[in-house]
């Protein structure tokens, strides 16, 4: 009998619906049976118009909102149809391609289900759960009812780790990278700046953005396109792909640190962000030059080591579950 994964996410263009659709085609790919199920938004994760820094700060308290109402009733929660797709085709990626989906829930004692960070709760009602920690916990405090003790809590990088709920460290990281969209069209004249803020929305230091090309939520094809006709991208997310998607598309690559923070503050020893400058000091800038040869070699690398992050994922669950 095959090994039946439910892998649940929103659709969206963010890096973590990414990862949770090539996770499942990877466990496809592996032999199991591994579906999405798509959880709908009460609101829609695309914002139109970002006018600067007051409209992240209202969105995320609209999204804060919904995911106390996730908390206390599985109600707010179905899968979303066509209708959705449609409304919102054009900024949703799914460079995994077409995937097989739950269209109504199945989950019965062998399932293993796999929850992202930003879902709380246990809403498919399952016996084995998994927790990937794509981003800082913030569940962590004992909300009651956010995750149960037997929950198998996995990071993404073991800076995002909470070391109370996954003591040994367990890691399934992956990447994804698109080098036919993503790359350097040697395009004349770059010009300007472009912003990324992303998950630095509530920065304290965070700038108001009023009429600055963000590139937050927009169509990837027009995301890579950015990349290739500004001169640099400042980043606010310090734990952001695109930073280095930025590089690779040919423009100066910033990531501006929090204050009082540098680049080892971020890396951890994991990796060096080849390409990408922590600030703006000539150190960093002669940084990022010097090493951005290396950035494709580096992706390309860690690509080739998907595959076995999900053979240890797998052997993993096996003894994990088993065991219970």
């Amino acid at each position: 009998m095959k090994k039946k994964f439910v892998i649940c996410s929103f659709r969206s263009t963010n890096g973590g619906p990414i990862v949770l659709e090539m996770l499942c085609k990877l466990l496809i790919e592996a032999g199991c049976d591994a579906r999405m199920f798509y959880m709908k938004d009460e609101m829609p994760r695309y914002v139109p118009v970002f006018s600067g820094h007051k409209a992240f700060e209202s969105y995320y308290e609209d999204y804060h909102k919904f995911e106390q109402r996730m908390l206390r009733r599985s109600h707010y929660w179905e899968t979303t149809g066509e209708g959705y797709e449609e409304q919102y085709q054009p900024y949703i990626y799914h460079p995994a391609g077409k995937l097989p989906v739950w269209e109504k829930t199945y989950v019965d004692n062998d399932t293993i289900v796999v929850y992202p960070e930003v879902i709380p709760g246990n809403i498919l009602e399952a016996k084995n759960v998994v927790r990937w920690l794509l981003y800082y916990y913030k569940y962590s405090d004992g909300l009651g009812t956010a995750y149960q003790d037997t929950d198998l809590f996995i990071a993404y990088r073991e800076i995002y780790n909470d070391w109370k709920l996954n003591p040994k460290g367990y890691i399934l990281n992956m990447i994804y990278y698109n080098s036919d969209l993503y790359q350097n069209k040697g395009y004349p004249n770059r010009q300007g700046e472009c912003y990324i803020i992303r998950k630095g929305n509530k920065r304290k230091d965070l700038p108001s953005l009023d009429g600055k090309l963000i590139i937050d939520n927009k169509m990837e094809s027009e995301i890579a396109d950015i990349f290739n006709r500004v001169k640099r991208c400042i980043s606010y997310d310090t734990q952001t792909f695109y930073s280095s998607l930025a590089a690779l598309c040919g423009c100066e690559s910033i990531v501006v640190p929090e204050p009082g923070k540098k680049r080892s503050d971020y890396k951890k020893g994991e990796d060096e962000s080849f390409g990408i400058a922590f600030g703006d000091t000539p150190e960093e800038l002669s940084y990022a030059k010097r090493t951005l040869p290396l950035l494709k070699e580096n992706i390309l690398q860690k690509m080739e080591e998907n595959r076995r992050q999900v053979k240890n994922f797998l052997s993993l669950c096996n003894e994990y579950f088993s065991s219970r």
